[in-house]
């Protein structure tokens, strides 16, 4: 959950999240989002524009339990956000060249991610706070 608020990805629904048992109770299950095709990150002009929003929940997976979540999901966005500035350069640049995205959507995405990566336990709060919102 934290990825998808990072990346801004509002196309997180049934068929794109897995469930795996754990080895530690028969009752664990670790979720796992898969397909972030449709993350606003893919478009570097619209996720500059996003700023600091959130997506949307309206396809996201009925009954997804956020309190379950929030755990993994705020470790995560530290972690993120303790990500040094070269570390986020390099994966953005290779991503780009692997997209032969041109330098100035490169240029767009590294300085949108950045800004992001800095409020990183806010946004993905925010987004869990959306998630757990639902009726």
């Amino acid at each position: 959950m934290a990825l998808d608020a990072l990346l801004f990805n509002d196309d997180r629904h049934a068929g794109n999240l897995v469930l795996q048992a754990t080895d530690r109770s028969a009752f664990e299950r670790r979720a796992w989002g898969i397909d972030m095709g449709n993350a606003l990150a893919g478009m570097p002009a619209d996720f500059a524009k996003a700023e600091f929003a959130t997506p949307g929940i309206a396809k996201l997976v009925d009954k997804l339990p956020a309190v379950l979540l929030q755990e993994g999901a705020l470790l995560a966005a530290v972690q993120a956000q303790e990500l040094s500035s070269y570390v986020v350069t390099s994966m953005v640049s290779e991503a780009c060249e692997l997209a032969r995205e041109p330098r100035k959507n490169e240029e767009l995405l590294l300085s949108a991610l950045l800004r992001r990566l800095a409020r990183a336990p806010d946004l993905v709060e925010e987004y869990l706070l959306k998630i757990g919102s639902r009726p």
